[in-house]
């Protein structure tokens, strides 16, 4: 039979083996020869927090000696979820490798990081769940050091980079870059933590008692302290996710909105919206996307002097966002909410006025910040149409006409590729022949789409390499 001290030193011993495995892995990560930045400062941070660990699991077997086991069981169980959450993130870094298509992509996301915050390091890896993810490490280590204990965080994040931003996406959309737009709403989350938008938001009275006028009529007191937790929850969820949407709209115009819409429509997540407490169903989140770049983007270009064939490009990217809108509209799921059914309805309709009323506030808070270096400008979209004589003579949207001056933006290249997409209707309508049609051979489309890749990747690669040398050239 076991005795308390024999089973703390069992966790001990397990917890040591643990951070050695980690340890083995920041070796490795060490090593790594990854494009910039490299993740060796972040490697070297882990290294001193698992060195960290380990002394406190010595101390830790050494109490177990001595009196109170509990206490020391309840520290070597902190230490073990530290060290599977550090292994996990090392594992996320050490697979971070992308193919050369996608490597312009990574860099582009890195120069976002960097203009939000000075400094910022931003490591982009592929994984095999179908979804895309976001974590700032640097900060996600500094609140497990203050779990531990605070003496484990003294001195362990010298000369580390206050931010390192990880974020993950779906490898199998590792080559389609269109889609690596969507990838702005991850940095929507780094932006929104940073500057704390839905933070200023959720102070704000958008949830009151008001709220629950529908449903007060019930009996059960109980019901309705269950249906105000949730509801509690379900909307501080909402409205990150919803901000995070706004500055990823912000960051990258129309083009995340049309990427997050067709992400969210393909076979991989089938059947009608979804309603979950920690995400709004993508109905409500594309009409808020749409409105909030018709706003910010589209309306100021409408006042302009624009040539012929811009202003139609202009009204043809405001319809097709309009559409994106209206489709989707009709039957939501809302099985996923907790409850029976009626108190899945109440809980929804909260979430809904909520999500109404914070949206106002939201554009209006975006509107007050489209300043900011790193967010897309209506300028991006003016030249995100002029180059559209490029992509039609097949040449990558990589340069300006004169009058226009500088270099295109990552927002303007990424933008005038998903106006060309949609206004060439390049996308998988040939698998969905009618009767008697006959659909255009599906390999010459699948050929053109992969140039249009090619074209987007060599643009923002070319792009940046024009804006780098005129910086060199200027200093």
């Amino acid at each position: 039979m076991l005795t308390s001290s024999d089973t703390a030193l069992h966790n001990v011993s397990s917890v040591g083996h643990r951070i050695q495995a980690c340890l083995q892995l920041v070796d490795e990560l060490g090593r790594r020869d990854y494009p910039s930045p490299s993740p060796r400062g972040l490697a070297e941070v882990l290294r001193r927090i698992l060195v960290r660990l380990f002394s406190r699991l010595d101390e830790a077997s050494s109490d177990t000696v001595v009196s109170n086991y509990q206490d020391v069981l309840m520290q070597v169980h902190t230490i073990n979820y530290a060290t599977i959450a550090l292994a996990k993130l090392l594992e996320s870094v050490k697979n971070a490798q992308i193919s050369p298509p996608l490597a312009a992509i990574v860099e582009a996301y890195e120069d976002i990081g960097d203009r939000i915050v000075h400094g910022t390091q931003t490591i982009i890896y592929p994984q095999w769940a179908y979804n895309a993810s976001y974590i700032d490490a640097m900060r996600f280590l500094r609140e497990w050091a203050d779990v531990i204990s605070p003496e484990v965080g003294q001195g362990i994040f010298q000369g580390a980079p206050q931010h390192f931003v990880v974020i993950s996406f779906p490898a199998i959309e590792e080559r389609n870059i269109l889609r690596q737009a969507v990838l702005a709403h991850e940095m929507g989350h780094f932006v929104d933590e940073t500057k704390g938008v839905s933070a200023k938001i959720l102070k704000g009275k958008v949830f009151g008692s008001d709220d629950f006028s529908s449903f007060l009529s019930s009996d059960s007191p109980a019901a309705k302290r269950t249906v105000l937790q949730l509801a509690t929850r379900m909307v501080d969820n909402w409205i990150r996710e919803l901000t995070a949407d706004a500055i990823g709209v912000c960051l990258l115009g129309p083009a995340h909105a049309f990427s997050f819409e067709e992400v969210v429509r393909l076979p991989v997540r089938p059947g009608p919206p979804r309603a979950t407490l920690t995400h709004p169903p993508y109905s409500l989140r594309i009409k808020h996307m749409v409105k909030l770049t018709q706003e910010i983007h589209l309306k100021p270009l409408q006042s302009m002097r624009l040539k012929r064939g811009e202003r139609h490009i202009l009204n043809n990217v405001s319809d097709m966002l309009s559409s994106l809108a209206t489709g989707t509209q009709g039957q939501l799921r809302i099985s996923d909410l907790p409850g029976s059914e009626e108190d899945a309805r109440a809980i929804y309709a909260i979430g809904e006025r909520v999500v109404e009323r914070s949206a106002q506030v939201l554009r209006t808070e975006m509107e007050k910040q489209k300043g900011e270096s790193y967010f897309c400008r209506p300028l991006d979209i003016l030249h995100a149409i002029q180059l559209q004589p490029l992509l039609e003579n097949g040449l990558p949207p990589s340069e300006l006409e004169s009058d226009s001056g500088g270099v295109p933006s990552f927002a303007a290249i990424m933008n005038s590729s998903w106006f060309f997409f949609l206004q060439h209707e390049l996308d998988y309508s040939y698998f969905e022949s009618s009767q008697g049609e006959s659909p255009e051979e599906p390999s010459s489309v699948f050929k053109r789409y992969q140039r249009l890749q090619a074209l987007i990747s060599k643009a923002i690669e070319i792009s940046r390499f024009k804006a780098e040398f005129s910086r060199r050239k200027g200093t």
